[in-house]
């Protein structure tokens, strides 16, 4: 399911001529006064979406045309004691293998059957590495697919989540035909979702939002350059186009909330306004939100304003320097409060050498010589999702800040501008060094329980590796005066890449070294005007 931006709404022989057409009913205004039969009007949601399943299909074939199944086995086989943990057979019941028909009948594609073993093992990563931590109050809105009732036995979902287990393997384990295989699941589950989306009702059904979500992490988890974040923005942009099918009934809040975080991500990124779904239903839904999702609201919503902040100063909305700065800084100010009211719901404790609390990790995940430690993991991702909006809004504080200094085009009240931009770039830097001790805490390194800190005896979570992905970016960008912490950082994404299976990291890593920029690698592919 490729993404193929705004179609025309026009009918067939207006967009053929190239003119405007009214889209009237039954007839447009152009068809009528020439005594034509008007086409009618195709539908947006089908059009959103282009079926590429034999053009990557062929690709898939002629990679691997000759790798033989008996090959394919032994490898896995290979491979098994660098996942024994995770494929014990009995943690998944056996999926019945249902070969997916298109409309007409006919299969999309053919490939080699994806044994049960290799699928068992692909589900298990899946459901341990991106389940969220037990203790976490908010599991059911951290999950990133609905790991839940039913799920095994909705083909669609298994087949999601069985490219993006087979994905982060493969790019664990090196294994170039667990790699294959995670992109024909991954063509498969294309073709299940485009199937969905012929019929109203499942295309309304959660499944497809969540499967279209499951597409947007294989990206992250398989990326390949900044190609893949284009094609992350795409499938983001297919989850709006789903979402606006089930107003009426918004939020499944656990849904909701991860679509609507990855878009507000897209478009700080991409320095595109918040689309209006995203941003109009904060107040309209809060009776209905837990108490404890409030905080979530609110710093959506401010992360939503720095987001169309952005996007305003890019388009030329605003032009002025010092009104792009009060703006700013207004914001920054409503942050400050924010952070005020998170500390008290949600504070964090540091743990030093001065307890020797940090002996028993390893000193390349410590930066310095403490951590924080959180009373969960939603806390700890709350807080980073709070220190990115502010590095993001930073950027613009302090360039505008600059350019009006160098001008000395100083206006009433400089004096009071210049102390709150001193105090912000100080906080700034303290903020990046804030996410960098959370990376034990949210990687899944320790346990923190009645004021002691200890070793976790279960793995490092993948699923704190994806949500630390824009901090520990943001970090380094914000502190090119701090080559310690670049390098930190850089050394963090490149764990996060090759011990937990997310390539985007090991990207973003690249990107830091050669002391570039995202915005800069997009624009230089023509990748950074697409909107979400």
């Amino acid at each position: 399911m490729v993404y193929c931006g705004k179609p025309s709404k026009g009918c067939h022989r207006c967009r053929r001529r190239k003119i405007r057409c009214d889209q009237s009913e039954p007839s447009c205004g152009q068809c009528l006064p020439a005594n034509h039969i008007c086409p009618g009007y195709r539908d947006q949601l089908d059009l959103l979406f282009r079926d590429e399943t034999p053009k990557v299909t062929r690709k898939a074939r002629t990679t691997s045309k000759h790798a033989a199944l008996g090959r394919f086995q032994s490898s896995m086989a290979d491979q098994s004691s660098a996942i024994v943990e995770i494929s014990r057979p009995e943690q998944v019941p056996p999926i019945p293998a249902r070969p997916y028909q298109m409309t007409n009948g006919t299969d999309p594609f053919s490939s080699r059957p994806l044994s049960l073993d290799l699928k068992h093992q692909a589900l298990c990563f899946f459901a341990s590495s991106y389940a969220p931590p037990p203790r976490s109050f908010e599991a059911d809105y951290l999950g990133y697919t609905p790991l839940g009732q039913n799920v095994i036995d909705n083909e669609t979902l298994t087949i999601c989540m069985t490219a993006v287990g087979l994905a982060s393997l493969s790019n664990i384990t090196k294994s170039r035909p667990m790699r294959l295989a995670a992109q024909e699941q991954y063509v498969h589950a294309l073709a299940l979702i485009h199937g969905r989306l012929q019929n109203q009702e499942h295309a309304r059904s959660i499944v497809t939002l969540d499967a279209v979500m499951l597409l947007g992490m294989f990206e992250v988890i398989a990326c390949r350059g900044a190609r893949s974040l284009h094609t992350w923005r795409n499938h983001m942009s297919g989850a709006i186009a789903l979402l606006k099918l089930r107003l009426e009934d918004l939020p499944n809040f656990r849904t909701f909330i991860q679509v609507r975080a990855q878009i507000i991500s897209g478009c700080l990124l991409s320095e595109t306004y918040c689309p209006p779904l995203v941003g109009n239903l904060f107040e309209n839904d809060r009776p209905s939100i837990p108490s404890a999702q409030i905080i979530t609201e609110k710093l959506t919503g401010l992360l939503a304003k720095v987001a169309n902040l952005r996007a305003s100063i890019k388009e030329g909305v605003v032009s002025s320097q010092f009104e792009i700065l009060s703006m700013a800084l207004g914001l920054r100010d409503r942050l400050l409060s924010f952070a005020q009211s998170l500390e008290k719901v949600y504070p964090f404790h540091k743990a030093g050498d001065q307890d020797r609390q940090c002996a028993f990790l390893s000193p390349e995940f410590v930066y310095g010589i403490h951590f924080d430690v959180y009373p969960d993991f939603y806390a700890a991702s709350i807080w980073n999702g709070y220190r990115a909006g502010r590095i993001t809004l930073s950027a613009a504080i302090s360039k505008y800040f600059s350019q009006l200094n160098k001008a000395s085009l100083h206006h009433p009240g400089w004096d009071e501008i210049k102390a709150k931009v001193g105090n912000d770039m100080r906080e700034i830097q303290q903020l990046a060094r804030d996410i960098c001790a959370s990376v034990p805490f949210t990687l899944g390194m320790i346990h923190w329980d009645s004021n002691t800190v200890s070793v976790k005896s279960t793995s490092t979570n993948a699923l704190g590796g994806f949500y630390m992905l824009w901090p520990l970016y943001l970090a380094a960008e914000a502190t090119d005066t701090m080559p310690d912490i670049q390098a930190w950082a850089a050394r963090q994404l490149e764990y996060i890449g090759h011990s937990l299976g997310i390539n985007q990291a090991l990207w973003m890593a690249s990107i830091i070294k050669e002391k570039s920029a995202i915005d800069e690698v997009l624009a230089s592919e023509s990748l950074a005007d697409s909107d979400l």
